[in-house]
């Protein structure tokens, strides 16, 4: 059985062999840890230029929005003004049709008076040559 002495000696070389260990193994973990903190910032930083950036991008889809918005009321404008000259084209169309009809109604009383007037003529005209017409001479 190993002395008391022995004992102590191995309980010792143990002991440093587990600092020596341990040693490492922390001074890795503050590696680890280090190197975390890094991709921690930087992710940081990157999150920060993210979040600006879609704020910019808010902004201009805000921007976007009220241009729409105006051009949506510039066509509601546009719409109504066309709308103004369509009644108004309507209106002329029915004022054109209204026209057309007096002027057929005009030109088949002035056929009428023609054939009329043609008639009588061609009776006056008869009536003259029946007048005109010698006794004795037949047309």
């Amino acid at each position: 059985m190993p002395t008391q002495e022995e004992r102590l000696t191995a309980l010792e070389q143990t002991f440093a062999t587990l600092r020596k260990e341990n040693a490492i193994h922390i001074r890795e973990v503050d590696e680890n840890t280090t190197i975390m903190l890094g991709v921690i910032r930087d992710q940081g930083r990157d999150i920060k230029r993210i979040v600006q950036r879609l704020e910019t991008i808010d902004e201009r889809l805000h921007t976007l929005e009220q241009r729409f918005d105006t051009l949506e009321q510039r066509f509601d404008t546009l719409e109504q003004h066309f709308d103004t000259l369509e009644q108004r084209f309507d209106t002329l169309e029915q004022g054109f049709n209204a026209l057309e009809q007096h002027f057929d109604t005009l030109e088949q009383r002035i056929e009428s008076r023609f054939e009329t007037s043609e008639k009588k003529l061609d009776q006056v005209l008869h009536l003259l040559t029946t007048l005109t017409t010698e006794p004795g001479q037949e047309t």
